[in-house]
This record gives structure tokens, C-alpha cells and sequence, in this order.
């Protein structure tokens, strides 16, 4: 079995696990025989819990243009207005300073969302 994890943030993770059904070593390449592999790809927390497929998550990009004052700063003040712990709002405040540094080395990839309409 060949896993690995892309840290999202300090808070989540994508695992990748790929179990073949026959699996050889060269080096330190995985290489499959047979059948294809079976691939999962989950997002996990910092225990490595995944989170349920049945559970609706919600995706913004840096490129979007209102992520940051439609999104997620208001949705940092409603945490920090509500008693969230410092735990949740240091994740929050992560995700909006990557935004924020993504916006000033990249303000050519700058978008409204939706304009490309999926393409």
C-alpha cells in the first residue's frame, strides 16, 4: 500500500491511498501489476480522521475575488463573536492570510467567481 498526505492546512490534510493488488518495489517507485489499483482520496483532520463523504463541504479559491471580505473575515468576526476557540480561529485566520499573500503575488489570477463559468 502506497499513501500520502498534502497538508491543506495546519488543521486538514488529502490523503491519497493506493492499494494494488500486486505491488512491486524498484527503488523507492511503487510499480502496479495486474488489475488497476483501488485509489482513495480523502480529507482528513489533524488526527487523521476523514471527514464523511456524506458530509457537505464548502471550497473557495484564493482567486475569487470576494473570498476574503464575503466569506471568510466575516465568517472569522461571527466565530470570534460566538466564543469559538483560538484553536478554530487561528485555522481561519491561516486560510485568510494565504488569500491575502495569494492575492498580492498573483493579482493577475485574480477573478469574479463564476466568470468562467466551470472552464
Amino acid at each position: 500500500m502506497y499513501k500520502q498526505e498534502l497538508k491543506i492546512d495546519p488543521k486538514y490534510a488529502i490523503r491519497v491511498t493506493v492499494a494494488p493488488r500486486a505491488l512491486t518495489h524498484v527503488t523507492d517507485l511503487p510499480i502496479f501489476e495486474g488489475e488497476p489499483p483501488v485509489i482513495t482520496i480523502e480529507i482528513v483532520n489533524q488526527a487523521g480522521v476523514p471527514i464523511p463523504l456524506d458530509e457537505p463541504l464548502l471550497l473557495f479559491r484564493a482567486r475569487d475575488r470576494y473570498a476574503l471580505k464575503g466569506a471568510l473575515e466575516p465568517y472569522r468576526t461571527y466565530c470570534q463573536n460566538h466564543g469559538c476557540t483560538q484553536y478554530h480561529l487561528d485555522g481561519i485566520t491561516n486560510r485568510i492570510d494565504s488569500f491575502e499573500k495569494f492575492a498580492e503575488e498573483h493579482a493577475e489570477r485574480m477573478k469574479q467567481p463564476g466568470i468562467t463559468l466551470g472552464r
